[in-house]
């Protein structure tokens, strides 16, 4: 698979699909929610199909009690009711779940995935299993690719552009993940906790942790001079430039939260190296926090592989019967020790 990157502006190409595509992501989430969907023959095979270009990103797998199950995103409430660009969020609901993972096979043209029926007594168990298990991983295996030379989205240099419509609909996007993330540092903070944000967007999400957190330092990054200049309004220090340049001091904060190694927001193979530049930030006792809008590049396995105790995989969206992927982490014992000795 390709590694090359477009370099373009994701909110471009999310803008521009248009209502027939809508039209068949909304008639997808009705037949997942019915009860024909749910009240299929019990082994039956469901084949699944997406094409580089259009939505394989939708799929995610994980295990549970021995078993492998796969789901596919449904069209958001975010985009429906409140306008936002794109099909889906980081939301995840039973009536994604598919059934248990038959198989799965990739060619030139896409992905196929095939589902096995599962009756609806079994959905509801292994979904309920997800809501109570933190450290169950999902993982979302397939990138879209765009174009003949099927290449990654991928953060143009100068970054997004940002006016009041993009800031309200980034704030809505990502309402229930400030809530979750602000419960975390509340519980966790210690004395005057450092907050550090490479990619800090508008600034809401740290300002919200600023406020919540009596005592904090909050310290934003972002490539975008745009993004900088709004997030300023609201933020005391936020640094122009690319997160693998930072000037934020090695080895000084509390948190380091990653909301951008995600697809179709940076590739696959650069958000490893944005991972281990912001990692050296990282103090010894610290915790590094992974989410987004949109699957997230990295894995359980990346982050054990780098030292880093995996603490959380996922997060319940408080009462809500919904999950998102969420890791939390932090330097297992002498990790911090060795991984620093490299820097």
């Amino acid at each position: 698979m390709s590694t090359k990157t477009t370099g373009i502006d994701v909110w471009n190409v999310s803008e521009k699909l248009g209502p027939e595509i809508r039209k068949k992501e909304l008639e997808f989430r009705e037949q997942c929610l019915s009860s024909k969907h749910i009240s299929q023959p019990v082994g039956k095979i469901r084949t699944f199909e997406e094409r580089w270009h259009e939505q394989p990103h939708r799929f995610f797998v994980f295990s549970w009690n021995g078993k492998n199950y796969v789901g596919s995103k449904t069209i958001s409430d975010l985009v429906v009711k409140d306008g936002s660009p794109g099909l889906f969020c980081s939301k995840i609901e039973e009536h994604m779940v598919l059934g248990e993972l038959a198989s799965f096979r990739t060619s030139s043209k896409g992905v196929r995935v095939d589902a096995r029926c599962v009756s609806l007594e079994e959905r509801k168990e292994v979904f309920l299993g997800l809501l109570q298990d933190r450290n169950l991983e999902i993982v979302f295996p397939f990138n879209q690719l765009l174009g003949d030379n099927s290449i990654e989205i991928d953060t143009p240099a100068e970054g997004w552009f940002i006016n009041e419509e993009r800031a309200r609909i980034l704030g809505l996007g990502e309402k229930h993940l400030r809530q979750i993330s602000l419960d975390l540092v509340q519980r966790l903070k210690g004395e005057r906790p450092v907050i550090f944000d490479p990619a800090c967007s508008t600034g809401e999400f740290l300002n919200t942790l600023q406020t919540g957190v009596t005592g904090s330092q909050v310290i934003g990054q972002d490539i975008s001079p745009e993004m900088v200049e709004y997030a300023r309004r609201v933020l005391p220090v936020v640094h122009l430039g690319d997160a693998i340049q930072s000037p934020v001091e090695d080895k000084s904060c509390d948190f380091v939260f990653f909301r951008f190694l995600n697809s179709e927001v940076v590739s696959y193979a650069r958000s490893f190296e944005l991972l281990d530049s912001c990692l050296r930030k990282l103090s010894s006792c610290g915790h590094a926090v992974l989410f987004g809008h949109t699957p997230i590049h990295i894995s359980k396995i990346d982050l054990e592989n780098r030292g880093l105790e995996v603490l959380s995989c996922n997060q319940r969206l408080g009462s809500e019967a919904a999950i998102v992927p969420y890791y939390i982490a932090r330097w297992g014992n002498g990790a911090w020790a060795v991984a620093n000795e490299k820097v």
